[in-house]
């Protein structure tokens, strides 16, 4: 008999967590964000140069970069505007009270210095939001606060104690023998803030429409993270079960590349040997608790998914991996981001390009711009199709008056034979090109 898997709550009641996680909240949510993942990725097609229209061999395919052109102005003016120097922030102040400017200085000191900070990245990550906030018309970014401590020999406790031994060299009796017992200790190695920009498609929100990802439901974020990513997040997230994420079930590819940064590529991952990677959902927002008399949170389902007497709905972080075709929960406590006043909070923002009246997402450049750049790409295209085929010759036969069609063709030295009248037996066929119109068309759209 296999022995039965020891899980941090009953298997039944962590079976309706991720049902509800994954099944319900998760897996709805790609589904009412399909269309807005496509608007993304023919965004992305532009951003990219990549024409999305079907092409045949003979015809051009030519993406004329003119959306790309405005979104390099565009990010070219935002570097220009951030980062003419490493002083990112001023602060403004209402109180002209000396303790207001003095603490008023040492904000302003301690954010520049912090985004001046070289593992931070803050360059990169700032432009890529930027562009993701332009094109697409949002950007989400996770903010948190990391500390890690590392332990290192500090010193030696040296203790003296009576002994009855013999000197193995000289034979004296010795009296005394020292003892020296390595002292270790921890130090703090890192203590700071953090941000990482999200893709907007590995993020799943609550369909009602917030101002604020703050009224929202629930937030979810996936990931995509290894068995050894877990086990260094385990003792700062909590994370328990594990030991039940078999490394060898590991898909190929996740859903979050498949899906996000290797959609288009298709690149080959080549993981180490039992280190593959896993989906991972973060699901922040209110979830159904039993709080005990220290202040710990339990899971406020039952077996069958009824709510059980005494739970309250209470801010929570609920982790699940997808691993093996089976959803673990790994983690599942209070939120632990709070505010000064002790609020808790989404440890996440979602700046706006546009405000959109019906989507809560808002509106970028790029859903704007798709139409125009789709007829710019059709317009040139058709008219150097028009122009390859007025220039290349074609000819048009009298039926029956050419002994062998595979011999209409224009090579040098190359003679075609015909049956009666060489004149008109074989003629080329003329077709006019209007390269001018298309020109013109072009310029329109491009005004």
């Amino acid at each position: 008999m296999m022995a039965k898997e020891k899980r941090k709550y009953e298997v039944e009641i962590e079976d309706r967590i991720t049902n509800q996680v994954v099944s319900i909240e998760y897996e709805t949510g790609l589904s009412n964000k399909s269309l807005e993942n496509d608007d993304t990725e023919r965004v992305m097609s532009m951003f990219d140069s990549y024409r999305r229209e079907k092409n045949y061999d003979w015809q051009a395919d030519i993406h004329i970069p003119e959306f790309l052109s405005q979104v390099l102005t565009q990010a070219a003016g935002d570097a220009a505007q951030m980062f003419v120097d490493r002083r990112f922030v001023t602060a403004f102040l209402d109180d002209p009270s000396e303790k207001a400017k003095m603490a008023s200085s040492a904000s302003e000191e301690c954010i520049n210095r912090t985004l001046n900070r070289r593992d931070l990245y803050y360059y990169p990550k700032y432009m890529r939001a930027k562009t993701f906030n332009n094109v697409v018309g949002r950007c989400y970014i996770a903010c948190w606060w990391e500390k890690e401590y590392e332990t290192f020999l500090a010193g030696y406790n040296t203790t003296y104690e009576p002994s009855n031994e013999v000197d193995e060299f000289t034979g004296a009796p010795v009296s005394i023998i020292e003892k020296n017992e390595p002292v270790y200790e921890e130090r703090l190695i890192k203590d700071q803030f953090q941000l990482e920009v999200l893709d907007p498609r590995n993020v799943i929100v609550d369909p009602k429409y917030a101002y604020s990802l703050q009224q929202k439901r629930y937030v979810i974020v996936r990931e995509e993270l290894s068995p050894q990513d877990l086990e260094e997040r385990a003792e700062a997230a909590g994370y328990f079960n594990l030991d039940l994420i078999d490394p060898k079930t590991a898909p190929d590819e996740t859903e979050t590349s498949k899906e996000t940064y290797n959609q288009d590529d298709q690149l080959q991952h080549t993981p180490l040997p039992d280190d593959g990677a896993f989906d991972v959902l973060t699901r922040y927002g209110k979830f159904w608790v039993v709080v005990d008399d220290e202040g710990e949170y339990s899971p406020g389902l039952d077996d069958e998914g009824n709510v059980v007497d005494g739970a309250e709905l209470k801010p929570c972080r609920v982790t699940v991996v997808l691993a093996g075709g089976k959803s673990v929960l790994i983690g599942f406590s209070p939120n632990p981001y709070k505010d000064a006043m002790g609020r808790s909070y989404i440890p996440i923002i979602r700046p706006l390009c546009y405000i959109h009246p019906t989507k809560d997402g808002g509106l970028g450049d790029g859903p704007a711009a798709y139409g125009l750049q789709t007829a710019i790409d059709d317009s040139a295209n058709a008219s150097f199709d028009r122009t390859m085929l007025g220039t290349f010759p074609m000819l048009k036969y009298r039926q029956g008056s050419v002994e062998d069609t595979g011999s209409l063709f224009f090579a040098p030295g190359h003679s075609i034979s015909t049956m009666n009248d060489p004149d008109n037996d074989v003629r080329e066929m003329k077709i006019d090109d209007n390269s001018v119109a298309a020109m013109n068309t072009i310029g329109m759209l491009t005004q």
